[in-house]
Order: structure tokens, then sequence, then C-alpha cells
């Protein structure tokens, strides 16, 4: 007996455990629940007030473009005075229309005139030569019948700016550079003999340039950072490479 009560009561503590389980999840979902229930309700209050205000500051930037005397009247008013206008424009444009009818019709047109003269061999010749006057008139005389080729507004350069090895040329003697910003350069006749250097830009705005020459003294060398120490090493390594290379 003793040994049957004891699996009651440990069916009855077992049951118990999982309700309380299955309760305490119910009740972590039930506040998750609330929880984003009120955060889309604050975010949907939000974007309502944010709403009404837009469609307020319109109303009112409309209501002030209406002019003062038309500010008071009513609806039928309106619809008077636009009915009105319509009514005074519609015979004044019959009008017009009538006008340019009979002017049109008055005037002779330069192939009636043509028409009434006799044809004779030299007349119908005389008239394949001649230009019509309706062509001379619309052409400019200022215009050249050449094609102008589109010139563009910038100039790509053909140099790749961020490779560590780009190759260009000094211009020759007489030639003219032409900046970027578009007025042009002229530049100065420089020496045939071209010598390999490199140049570097220094922090405090200097620029230091070596040449492939003998005696180089401590007391030339100015003060370098860091960061510059690093460009110069890969340039090195960059020249190095190079030299390799073109040995080959």
């Amino acid at each position: 007996m003793s040994r049957r009560k004891n699996k009651r009561g440990n069916s009855v503590t077992s049951n118990s455990s999982q309700n309380s389980s299955v309760s305490s999840d119910a009740d972590i979902w039930i506040e998750q629940l609330n929880l984003e229930y009120k955060n889309r309700m604050i975010k949907f209050d939000n974007l309502l007030k944010n709403n009404i205000a837009a469609i307020e500051a319109a109303y009112d930037f409309y209501v002030k473009k209406i002019p003062r005397h038309l500010f008071n009247r009513t609806i039928d008013e309106l619809d008077n005075e636009l009915a009105e206008l319509e009514a005074k424009k519609k015979p004044t444009e019959k009008k017009k229309h009538r006008q340019t009818k009979q002017r049109s019709s008055s005037l002779t047109s330069p192939r009636d005139f043509s028409e009434r003269r006799p044809l004779t061999r030299s007349s119908s010749f005389n008239s394949r030569r001649k230009i019509p006057q309706q062509l001379t008139s619309k052409t400019n005389n200022f215009k050249t019948p050449g094609c102008i080729p589109k010139i563009p507004n910038f100039v790509t350069p053909k140099v790749p700016l961020n490779a560590p090895l780009s190759v260009a040329r000094y211009p020759q003697q007489g030639e003219v550079a032409i900046s970027l910003q578009g007025s042009p350069l002229m530049v100065a006749p420089l020496p045939q003999n071209y010598r390999a250097n490199a140049c570097i830009s220094l922090p405090d705005g200097k620029v230091m340039s070596i040449f492939p020459e003998h005696g180089l003294q401590p007391s030339d060398i100015p003060d370098i950072d860091e960061e510059t120490k690093l460009e110069i090493l890969t340039l090195k390594q960059n020249l190095d490479a190079f030299i390799n290379m073109s040995i080959k």
C-alpha cells in the first residue's frame, strides 16, 4: 500500500510541475504579446500624429495662397463668376477665328500667281533654277552647312592615378598643356636629357626631390614622419620589383 501511495504522489507532483511550466510559458508569451501590442500602438499613434500635422500644414499653406477678396465667398458665387467669365471668353475667340479666316482667304498665295502666268520654255527653266522664297526665308545666313562636332565639357585623364605605376611624358618644346579647369597652360621648354627622380611631398608643404647622383649627406635629409617613411619603403619595394622585372 505504501508503494502505491508513493507512485500516486510522484505522478501528482509531476503533473503539477508540468502544469506550472505550461502556465509560466503562457504568461511569458502573453507578456511579450502585450509588449508588442503597446509598441505597435505607440508607433501607429506617432505616425498618425505626423500625418495629421502634415495635412494641417498643407491646408494652412494653400489657404494662405487664396486671395483676400475670394476668401469669404461661397462656392455658388465662385461657380457663377466662373460661368460668366467663360461666357465672355467664347464670343471673343469666335471673332478672332473669323478674322484670321478672312485674312487668309484675301491673301493670294505665290502658287496662284505662278499659275496665272503663261508657261514657256524659258520660264519653266528659270522656275526650276530659282530657289523658293519660303525656303530662303527659313534658312539662317550665319550658319555654315558643315556639321560642327560637339566638344565635350570635360577632359578625361588617360593615366590611372590610383595605380602604383603610371607612365606619362613631359610636354615637348612648343606644346600647350590644357588644364582640367579649362584654361590652357604654356609649358616652358624643358631640357631634353631627362633623368629618373623621385619627388616626395612632406607634411609641412615642402617637396623633396631625389636625383640619381652620388654625395648624399645626412644634413640634406629633412625630418620625416612615420607615415612618410612607410610610403618611402613601399616606393622602394616597387622600385626593386620594377628593376627586377626590367632586367629579365
